[in-house]
Parts: C-alpha cells; structure tokens; sequence
C-alpha cells in the first residue's frame, strides 16, 4: 500500500515531472506481487514482460489518465488481495 500511496502523491505533486518515478515505483509493486506469489516460473518471465515495456515507451508517452487507471488497478490488486479474491485480483 506504500508505493500506491507514494505514486499517488507524486502525481499530485508535480505531475509529468514525476512520471519516471512513477515508473520506478510502479515496476517496484509488480516485483513485489511477484516475490509474494513465490511461483518460480512467473518470478522468471515478469519482469521481462514489464521492465522492457517501460524502457522502450517510458512513461513520458503516457497520459495522465493513463497513469491514473494504472494506480486504480493497483489499489484494486491490494483490496481483492486483502479479501483472499483470486478471481478479482486476476
């Protein structure tokens, strides 16, 4: 809940100026989920799947919005996590 709350107040902050930190934190939850899921074979591919994405388009591409239905869909993993939903969390 930390890096959500922390995404969120950069965006607040500054706007655009914040988006590659936004980035960092954003990269930094997936590797969290990740670890939290203990499952060798996602630990594995992930990241890929993520880090090269955001190196290639960065963040500066994104619109604002965009990053605020990122951050959405990142309290939504949190809740449906804290409710043990699986199926919601997908």
């Amino acid at each position: 809940a930390a890096l959500c709350t922390e995404m969120e107040r950069l965006l607040e902050i500054d706007g655009e100026s914040t988006f590659p930190r936004i980035a960092e934190l954003s990269s930094e939850f997936h590797t969290a989920l990740y670890v939290a899921s203990a499952n060798r074979q996602l630990l594995a591919v992930m990241p890929a799947l993520i880090e090269i994405p955001l190196a290639r388009e960065g963040y500066h591409q994104r619109t604002r919005e965009m990053i605020e239905r990122g951050m959405t869909q990142h309290r939504e993993i949190l809740d449906a996590i804290a409710a043990r939903d699986g199926d919601w969390a997908e």
